[in-house]
């Protein structure tokens, strides 16, 4: 039981990352936040995958306490897994930021980086909510953290379009 407070507090973890990731974007214009001026889409989609990660072991702990033992859910959260799950989800996420980035993935599904930004929650001046193609952004990292095959599926039809060519 231990170890599933460890993915309780891995998924907190990576909840407030992704806020604080987010929050440091809409602020990218102080000077008090330069590495999210330079690199503000590509760490919101690493934050965002790292919490798609979390959340897919959260689902996953609840099915497997439900179908098995405790003892299954102690042995998914032990610390390596959530390390290595997470890194896998942070480095879905950057794959598919670096697709966006490249124009592999164009459309209106997908963000355009150029536009990434926040905006204005009604008249206010002080509240800030993502803009569509930052919220696509965070969509897309999430689901390639939460989706083991996700990206995988991306590269072969990639590699295929390739190969056609």
């Amino acid at each position: 039981m231990q170890h599933a407070w460890s993915l309780f507090w891995f998924g907190v973890g990576a909840i407030v990352l992704m806020v604080v990731v987010l929050v440091a974007h809409s602020m990218a214009g102080s000077e008090s936040w330069p590495i999210f001026r330079a690199y503000a889409g590509l760490l919101v989609g690493m934050s965002a995958g790292l919490f798609g990660a979390a959340f897919s072991m959260l689902t996953q702990s609840q099915r497997r306490a439900s179908q098995g033992t405790l003892e299954d859910v102690d042995v998914a959260v032990e610390w390596h897994t959530l390390v290595i799950r997470g890194a896998f989800g942070i480095g879905a996420a950057t794959i598919l930021y670096f697709f966006f980035e490249s124009g592999l993935l164009e459309g209106s599904l997908w963000p355009n980086l150029e536009r990434l930004g926040a905006q204005e929650v009604g008249q206010s001046k002080v509240l800030k909510v993502p803009n569509r193609d930052l919220s696509l952004l965070v969509i897309w990292c999430f689901i390639a953290g939460f989706s083991e095959n996700f990206v995988p599926s991306v590269l072969v039809r990639t590699e295929n379009r390739g190969n056609e060519r």
